[in-house]
């Protein structure tokens, strides 16, 4: 049997749903929806369908033949929904994050649009594993993958045979938001952009609006 396409050698539901995954990564087991965990015969054939599992609650490897013991944790539609409108925001910009890696990935997204972007996609570390199409950015530049990778490749380079380039990143300033306090002021030498124009912080702790006090005018 598996469980969502990945072999799956024994599993349970209860308050937290429990499998043991064969021949797979952690990576795989990442990437599973827990809220639409289905369990197939292996010919793919669904068997049955669990919907109210809403977090991954723990991975652990088992030495003895490589298999992966995971549990699902159990959280209700309510609790799913609750939280403030900061929260559900918060969760909506890391959605929109998400399919907008995987449309550009899957090259339905304009290479122009992609660099504009550029801020949303991870850096290359030594350990990146990623699927064929994947974006990262090293060095100031974006780079595509030709292959999925694993760890197994040296940092992106005009001269790879892994990765291309997309294009330059350019770095850009964020627009100044009212500060609500301490925690989220600006630090001395910020940079903002405001009423059409680049502002540098001369104040630490700085919860002042551009033009008012606090902030500089930089030459663009």
């Amino acid at each position: 049997m598996k469980l969502n396409s990945i072999q799956c050698r024994d599993y349970s539901a209860g308050e937290r749903f429990f499998a043991v995954l064969q021949n797979c990564t952690e990576n795989d087991i990442r990437a599973i929806d827990p809220t639409a965990l289905i369990i197939s015969a292996d010919d793919g054939t669904a068997a049955e369908t669990y919907s109210s599992y809403g977090r991954l609650y723990s991975i652990k490897h088992l030495l003895s033949d490589g298999s992966y013991e995971v549990e699902f944790e159990h959280v209700s539609k309510t609790e799913v929904l609750a939280g403030s409108i900061g929260e559900k925001a918060e969760i909506a910009k890391k959605l929109s994050v998400l399919l907008f890696r995987l449309l550009a990935q899957n090259g339905t997204v304009e290479d122009s649009v992609i660099v504009a972007h550029a801020e949303v996609f991870p850096d290359w570390t030594e350990t990146y594993s990623g699927k064929s199409g994947s974006i990262v950015r090293h060095d100031g530049v974006l780079y595509r993958c030709g292959r999925d990778v694993d760890g197994d490749t040296a940092a992106p380079s005009n001269k790879s045979k892994v990765w291309s380039k997309i294009g330059e990143v350019v770095e850009k300033i964020a627009a100044w938001v009212q500060p609500t306090g301490a925690h989220d002021a600006y630090a001395l030498g910020a940079e903002v952009t405001h009423n059409g124009k680049t502002w540098g912080s001369t104040v630490d702790s700085n919860v002042w609006e551009p033009g008012v006090y606090g902030w500089e005018e930089k030459e663009n």
